[in-house]
């Protein structure tokens, strides 16, 4: 590689080009997980969901046990085998669950759309023999893990007791009950903070100020005859109305930036980026001056450059102009110091950076816009682009939407967030209505002697909620440190993050709080309205 490149020094890695886009980094040589860390999130999300959706099945079946006591007690009397109820509520859950994706089945094809669009992708949903087998097989294994515990529970039940209607929960019941109660809202409270601090935090980089001038500035490649003689083209897009500044550079500004070297002063390693310039390339990209000058035609600026405030911080010295350091073979001279601006993505910290004047090989061109006129600009600028390079066309690109491409999978990442948290917070909610109706169920009787005695409906309301609250608190303690550590170690993916605020916790739990006690409080209202002679009836 040496011989042919003429790169010495220099260690070559060679990666499949299939894992780029999930793999997109290197430590160390070796290629870590980038978009690929979002795929398992998203797949243990939904397995954690499903997980969920499960165990409401369980929940909603048992609440309603006491409505199948007698079909039960009866059976058993007629001689039905416990492996015989077993194997039948077992096919009603299978069945449920077949059905269940034949629903699902449909709304993929309907929401597919919706989802590519969220995605930027184009998939498409296939019927093969395979993926049949797939999905029919995760229906029957779904199927079967949430009609375990009903069928074990609803068989277990002995005739006289069923027949007696005198049946009481075990404390390991209760528990369990209450656990499930504590994990769903756990993980939807870690959904709805985690919702909050991933648009904080698309928020803090679209707005951030990144120290240079994004808006309004366009670059398009070199290529045809303007690659050969650009100056020619530079000077005459200089002059056009609407156009401040146009400069020329090897690389970009966002993105790939130029090339990196490693020099040594004091005995010390610094790596460097470089980025071979025009004149006027840091005036058309608006990057403010510390000290110094800029590139000037009046001076033989080949053997100078430009550093910015990171590159002196890192190299310890002081009263920078004028001092030479080495670079390359040579020395070079510097005449200028920038202050510090963001090279790339506020995933990584700022790091030393030399412009170094390189007047004869580009590779983009850059030009700056005047604001209220980029319309009428850019045509006259692709008539010029057409004149100069014909058979060419101008292709061209703002700066700033470059900029925010590098935030597309934190930006999808917060659309897919959305839709999971609301569809864990639903499925918990339907968790929680199974869990107050079979409360309701249960404690019919103890609702109706209240009653009698002179309870309000809106203290048989507060009876049904306040336990269901107490869970739903105790939620909210344990999910705050959960969400605090994995939103933390998310945010540490970037040198330049926002603070995790406590507000965001605090709504996260207000908002489980309401959306349970809406949920407990329409099964509770719809029991304190029963008349207390239905409810002490002994059916």
């Amino acid at each position: 590689m040496a011989r042919k490149t003429g790169v010495t020094g220099a260690d070559f890695i060679i990666a499949p080009y299939s894992k780029k886009y999930l793999y997109g980094k290197f430590e160390n040589g070796v290629q870590i997980e980038t978009r690929m860390r979002y795929v398992k999130l998203f797949a243990l999300l939904a397995l954690v969901i499903v997980c969920i959706a499960c165990v409401n099945f369980m929940n909603l079946t048992t609440a309603q046990a006491s409505r199948r006591m007698k079909e039960i007690g009866i059976k058993k009397i007629a001689g039905a085998s416990r492996k015989t109820l077993i194997f039948h509520y077992m096919s009603e859950s299978v069945l449920m669950s077949i059905i269940a994706l034949i629903a699902a089945v449909l709304m993929v094809n309907l929401l597919l759309p919706q989802f590519n669009q969220i995605t930027g992708k184009l998939l498409v949903f296939g019927f093969t023999t395979s993926n049949l087998a797939v999905y029919v097989a995760i229906a029957i294994l779904t199927g079967i893990i949430a009609g375990s515990y009903p069928a074990l529970y609803l068989s277990s039940f002995k005739p006289v007791l069923v027949l007696k209607r005198s049946l009481s929960s075990s404390f390991a019941e209760l528990i369990a009950r209450s656990g499930l109660v504590v994990f769903q809202f756990g993980i939807s409270i870690i959904g709805i903070v985690g919702v909050l601090v991933i648009y904080q935090q698309l928020v803090y980089v679209q707005t951030t100020n990144l120290g240079y001038d994004k808006e309004n500035l366009i670059y398009f490649e070199l290529e045809g005859r303007i690659a050969e003689d650009h100056e020619a083209f530079l000077s005459e897009v200089q002059q056009m109305p609407g156009v401040i500044n146009a400069s020329a550079m090897v690389g970009n500004i966002v993105g790939t930036i130029g090339h990196e070297m490693q020099i040594n002063i004091n005995n010390k390693a610094i790596q460097f980026h470089w980025l071979g310039v025009d004149y006027e390339m840091i005036e058309t990209l608006g990057i403010p001056m510390r000290s110094g000058r800029t590139f000037s035609r009046e001076f033989n600026d080949s053997a100078r450059v430009i550093v910015n405030q990171a590159a002196i911080d890192a190299m310890a010295i002081t009263d920078p102009i004028g001092k030479l350091i080495p670079f390359g073979n040579g020395q070079v001279e510097i005449i200028g110091v920038t202050k510090n601006f963001h090279l790339r993505s506020l995933h990584e910290a700022i790091s030393p950076l030399a412009f170094r004047l390189e007047p004869d090989v580009f590779w983009n061109i850059f030009v700056r816009l005047e604001e209220g006129k980029q319309h009428k600009t850019l045509r006259d600028l692709e008539a010029v682009y057409k004149k100069s390079n014909p058979g060419f066309a101008l292709d061209y690109r703002f700066v700033d939407q470059t900029y925010q491409s590098q935030y597309a999978s934190e930006s999808r990442v917060a659309s897919l967030s959305v839709w999971f948290a609301g569809l864990a917070i639903v499925v918990s909610c339907l968790g929680l209505f199974g869990l107050a109706s079979y409360s309701a169920e249960r404690r019919i009787k103890e609702i109706g002697i209240r009653k009698v005695l002179g309870s309000t409906a809106l203290g048989i309301v507060l009876l049904l909620c306040k336990d269901f609250m107490r869970l739903v608190l105790v939620a909210v303690i344990i999910s705050i440190p959960i969400s605090y550590y994995l939103l933390n170690e998310w945010l540490n993916s970037f040198a330049y993050a926002i603070d995790l605020q406590w507000w965001v916790f605090i709504m996260a739990g207000m908002i489980s709080v309401v959306i349970a006690l809406v949920t407990t409080g329409s099964q509770a209202v719809k029991a304190s309205l029963i008349n207390p002679s239905k409810c002490l009836r002994n059916e």
